[in-house]
């Protein structure tokens, strides 16, 4: 194994904690969705034809809008985890 591969692949290892830090999680998403949406919204909405919502940035701007008028509190990491959520098992837009 070369030094400079093995720098690459030390480096690549301690990055790695950092980077899924920064990654959308569903499973948090998942949980804040069931604590705070399922009294104003039943996954028929999610589920239906004739969505309003087209984009992942407008499925983000909803759940943003949901959260700051219901005062749940959320952090900007918060509300991408549910987006993601809501997209990964309802929406299926590209991440990108």
């Amino acid at each position: 194994m070369s030094t400079s591969y093995s720098i690459v692949l030390l480096l690549c290892l301690l990055m790695a904690p950092l980077a899924t830090a920064q990654a959308e999680d569903i499973n948090v998403g998942k949980e804040l969705h069931q604590e705070n949406c399922l009294e104003c919204h039943k996954f028929e909405l999610y589920e239906r034809t004739d969505r309003t919502v087209k984009t992942l940035k407008h499925l983000r701007s909803q759940v943003l809008f949901c959260a700051v008028n219901n005062d749940v509190g959320w952090f900007d990491e918060e509300i991408d985890d549910v987006t993601a959520y809501l997209n990964t098992f309802y929406y299926l837009f590209d991440m990108k």
